[in-house]
């Protein structure tokens, strides 16, 4: 589920606004960080400077979630993340209820666009992801994080989809599985 923080990001970019501002009478939104603060976009950060779901998705990540300030542009840790919460996904949803942070090893295979018609476009990241254990691991839930820029020296992490699965993708130890991540866009990303 695209979550209040990615409608929040699409507002501001299409009005060309922020958090506590207003272009021609369009109020700007805030965003909500991965630690619960709100996030405002930089007034200077450009498209040269922000990435987009389609790039964290070509990133697979088995590690801590940047819950604070972070003093780079986020290369080091924006993509998908693996979680085992099951909680059913909520657009006010700004973090993954349980994130595995260790024990799986996260290879990004390749992203995809397919056109489903109508205007409906379906955008794919697979990873190849080994389970590094001596114990079962389920995933449940997964969600794709983009750094936002807040201050010049300030980037916070943020949840821009969630996804929680009805069954787990179970990995036994020592065993790999592909994993395919699809999400569905009602507007033109070709």
């Amino acid at each position: 589920m695209f979550t209040d923080n990615y409608i929040a990001l699409q507002h501001n970019l299409f009005f060309n606004t922020f958090g506590g501002s207003a272009t021609n009478g369009v109020s700007g939104k805030y965003l909500k960080g991965a630690g619960g603060q709100q996030v405002n976009i930089y007034t200077s950060m450009t498209m040269t400077n922000f990435n987009n779901i389609g790039i964290a998705l070509s990133k697979g990540r088995c590690r801590n979630i940047v819950t604070g300030v972070a003093s780079s542009n986020g290369n080091t840790y924006h993509g998908v993340y693996f979680g085992s919460g099951s909680t059913p996904a909520n657009k006010a949803d700004y973090t993954l209820e349980s994130p595995i942070t260790s024990g799986l090893n996260v290879t990004s295979q390749n992203v995809c666009i397919l056109n489903k018609g109508d205007g409906q476009y379906e955008v794919r990241g697979q990873y190849i992801v080994e389970n590094t254990t001596s114990a079962e691991i389920n995933i449940y839930e997964i969600g794709v994080f983009l750094p936002i820029q807040s201050k010049s020296s300030e980037w916070y992490s943020v949840l821009m989809e969630r996804t929680v699965l009805t069954k787990p993708i179970t990995i036994a130890p020592g065993e790999s599985k592909l994993v395919t991540y699809k999400l569905t866009f009602n507007q033109s990303v070709s």
